[in-house]
């Protein structure tokens, strides 16, 4: 029997993570995790839209639009921080299947240029805006979540060990419903879409509706993403999701691989802590983005986790051979 039994890996991953506070206290280390729990939450959230044959440049502008939504619900209506959370993801989602009925019709080359447009768009619209958006400067002093828990009993996620189990409870969350959507029936059906999408329609799927999900799904995550985003950080500006942004989680996700759902997780785990490690070559990210983005077309074409998934099969199969 492999040890440890496959049932048992998920559940002490989610032990390891809950503990690993007690393991690195250390305010660096943490702050590092964090980014890495928003990327997560982005590059899965992109991970379903590709998933469905859509490469979208957009995703960061989703992003944008909750932390927005977050800020100007606390701060201008007074929303509890779940209300706004829970607003941030929703009016991302609204605004997805919106400009996803446009999206939906176009392919390739077109797909791309339309989605670069529109995150452009939603930055300059914020930048140009002054009230309540706050133009180029953004919006600054956003209060931290504060969560009734039991009546009288209140949490204030004010410094990074607190909001490292808030970042977590989502990153966990996203995980799982992404992963019951790939696993059910409609998940079945975003991957022949992609696939052979005249196919998928001659068999019955209808292959709009699978995208307007994917995108409505994509969204609200995104905008759940942007809410932490701009209640761990106190601000939200344009520069928060430029196109580099929606660049890197493209990135991220071919690195780790687009074609399983632990990929971009691998993927967000391997680059987002770069920068903060060669802090002397920042000018370089880009750079060093696009060195490993080659690298991996070359030669890892599945990304980190189908390398993995290869070498374990290959073992097997040795295994297999020798028994």
């Amino acid at each position: 029997m492999r040890w440890p039994p496959k049932r048992y890996s998920l559940p002490a991953l989610v032990v390891f993570l809950f503990a690993f506070p007690a393991v690195w206290s250390d305010e660096f280390y943490l702050s590092v995790v964090l980014n890495i729990y928003f990327a997560i939450i982005l590059a899965v959230s992109l991970n379903l839209i590709i998933r469905a044959g859509m490469l979208s440049l957009a995703h960061a502008a989703f992003m944008g639009i909750g932390g927005y939504t977050s800020a100007l619900t606390v701060l201008k209506l007074g929303f509890p921080f779940l209300l706004a959370l829970l607003s941030s993801g929703v009016v991302a989602a609204v605004i997805s299947l919106l400009f996803g009925r446009l999206l939906v019709r176009l392919k390739g080359v077109y797909l791309v240029l339309v989605t670069f447009s529109f995150g452009e768009v939603v930055r300059l619209f914020f930048v140009n805006v002054e009230y309540p958006f706050g133009g180029t400067t953004g919006i600054l002093n956003i209060p931290p979540p504060r969560i009734t828990i039991l009546p009288g009993l209140t949490v204030t996620f004010a410094s990074k060990l607190p909001y490292y189990y808030l970042a977590l409870v989502f990153v966990l969350l996203t995980v799982f419903v992404v992963g019951r959507i790939y696993r059910s029936s409609i998940g079945q059906a975003i991957a022949c879409t992609r696939e052979a999408e005249h196919l998928a329609e001659c068999i019955g799927i209808d292959t709009f509706r699978c995208k307007m999900f994917v995108l409505g799904v994509g969204g609200f995550f995104a905008g759940l993403a942007g809410s932490l985003y701009a209640h761990y950080f106190h601000f939200i500006s344009p520069m928060s999701f430029t196109f580099w942004e929606g660049v890197n989680l493209i990135v991220i996700n071919i690195v780790g691989g687009t074609g399983w759902l632990a990929g971009p997780i691998l993927g967000a785990i391997f680059l987002v802590p770069l920068p903060e490690f060669l802090r002397g070559f920042v000018e370089y990210q880009r750079a060093l983005y696009g060195l490993i983005l080659i690298l991996t077309i070359c030669f890892l074409p599945d990304g980190l986790w189908g390398f993995l998934r290869n070498i374990r099969f290959q073992r097997r199969g040795k295994q297999a051979k020798q028994a």
